[in-house]
């Protein structure tokens, strides 16, 4: 073997045993925050639904809650506070503290207030972060059944403007066939 050769094959292992500490770190680095994650939640974590108790928000946020606690082992709590259009509620979430103990179920309603009402005490993508979808609906134009003329309903539903036919800038096409065939 040459000298040369002799020296690198001699550096190597130093070479390794300098880059452990580095990687080591490194992987410590990229490996805290999940290590904090398995600790989540530690204490009860606060569910707040901005709208009056009963509804469908209400219900889904006692689901989810109950099915929380059943797969983490920790309390979930609702506490429904509705008023404003919804701006108590998400307001209370807001100005808590930003720790992932205080929730917020929202829906469109949220969107809805970001362009009527300008002077909020929050911005709305500012100020929270999506975790995860819970639903989808589509909002359904309909008449009571036995309606004076099924025939004036429909032919309404498919020639009045667009704008009149969707409940949302994402209704889907599937929604507005079904409000033709409810009248």
């Amino acid at each position: 073997m040459s000298p040369a050769r002799s020296i690198a094959a001699g550096a190597a292992p130093a070479l390794r045993r300098a880059w452990r500490p580095i990687l080591a770190t490194l992987l410590a680095a990229l490996l805290a925050p999940l290590a904090a994650a398995q600790d989540y939640p530690s204490k009860p974590v606060r569910i707040i639904v901005p709208f009056a108790a009963g509804g469908p928000a209400d219900v889904y946020a006692r689901f989810i809650a109950q099915r929380l606690q059943e797969s983490m082992g920790q309390t979930f709590i609702v506490d429904d506070r509705p008023g404003a259009g919804s701006i108590i509620g998400t307001d209370a979430v807001a100005k808590s503290t930003p720790d992932g103990y205080t929730l917020l179920l929202m829906s469109n309603t949220h969107t809805v207030n970001e362009s009527l009402i300008p002077n909020k005490p929050f911005q709305l993508m500012r100020d929270f972060v999506p975790i995860a979808p819970i639903n989808s609906s589509d909002l359904v134009l309909v008449a009571r059944s036995g309606c004076r003329s099924r025939s004036d309903s429909r032919s309404w539903s498919t020639t009045a403007p667009a704008a009149a036919r969707s409940s949302a800038p994402t209704s889907s096409p599937r929604a507005r066939r079904t409000a033709t065939r409810c009248c």
